[in-house]
C-alpha cells in the first residue's frame, strides 16, 4: 500500500486547505489514476482534522466501557473483525478507529470465521452490555442475530442480538456507547468503542498507517 502513500498525502493538504473532501478525493483519485479499492481506503482512512479531534474525543476503552450498555454495528464491526482474523490488511485511520477494506458488507455468510469474529467481540466486551444490531435487509442477518444471541445466554453475557430496519437509526439513537466503524455513526453519538483495535492487540497484529 506505499503507493497511496502520495495520494493519501495530498488529500490531507487538501482537506487542511478547507476543500470538500468528495471535491478533493475526486481530484487526487483522478490524478494518480486510482482504482475503487483504493479510493474506498483513502475515504475510509483520510478525514479532516474537525473529524478527527470529534472521533477522538468520542473513545472510550475497554475498561471505561465496564458494566456499560453498548450497542454494535453487527455487520460493519463483524467485517473489519473478520479481515483482522483471516490475515487482511487492515488500516489505522487518521481518526485512530481501525477499518478494512474488504466491501464485503451484505454477502456475509455465518461461517467459522463470523463466528469467530464474533466470540471474539463478545469476549472483549463480556462485562458489558452487549446489544447487537444487525440489518434486516442484509442476506442471513437473522441467522447471524440468532447465533449472537445464543452465545450471549451461554457465555453469561447480559445483553441481546436484533435484526432491524435501520442500524443506523437505532445507533444514533443510542443510549449509551456505540461500537461501530462507520463516521456517519461516530460523528452522531456521544461515546465510541473500537472493537476491532482490541482485537488487532489480542492477536499482535499491526495495522497499517497510511
Amino acid at each position: 500500500m506505499n503507493s497511496l502513500h502520495d495520494p493519501a498525502e495530498e488529500l490531507r493538504y487538501l482537506l487542511s486547505r478547507g476543500y470538500p473532501k468528495s471535491s478533493a478525493l475526486d481530484f487526487v483519485c483522478n490524478h494518480h489514476t486510482l482504482t475503487s479499492k483504493e479510493r474506498n481506503i483513502l475515504v475510509r482512512v483520510v478525514h479532516e482534522k474537525d473529524v478527527i479531534d470529534s472521533v477522538k474525543k468520542k473513545l472510550v476503552t475497554v475498561e471505561e466501557s465496564r458494566g456499560r450498555k453498548i450497542g454494535i454495528d453487527g455487520f460493519n464491526v463483524m467485517a473489519t473483525s473478520r479481515a483482522i482474523l483471516k490475515g487482511e490488511t487492515v488500516f489505522e485511520c487518521d481518526d485512530g478507529i481501525i477499518r478494512d477494506a474488504s466491501g464485503l458488507f451484505g454477502k456475509f455468510r455465518l461461517d467459522s470465521v463470523s463466528k469467530k469474529a464474533i466470540e471474539i467481540s463478545c469476549g472483549i466486551l463480556r462485562d458489558s452490555e452487549l446489544n447487537w444490531f444487525f440489518d434486516k435487509n442484509v442476506s442471513r442477518s437473522g441467522e447471524f442475530a440468532g447465533f449472537t444471541r445464543n452465545l450471549l445466554k451461554e457465555e453469561g453475557i447480559r445483553g441481546g442480538a436484533f435484526t432491524v430496519k435501520s442500524v443506523d437509526y437505532e445507533l444514533k439513537n443510542w443510549n449509551g456507547i456505540v461500537a461501530t466503524g462507520d463516521t456517519g455513526i461516530i460523528l452522531k453519538v456521544k461515546k465510541v468503542i473500537d472493537i476491532p483495535r482490541y482485537i488487532t492487540e489480542l492477536l499482535n497484529v499491526r495495522p497499517l498507517k497510511i
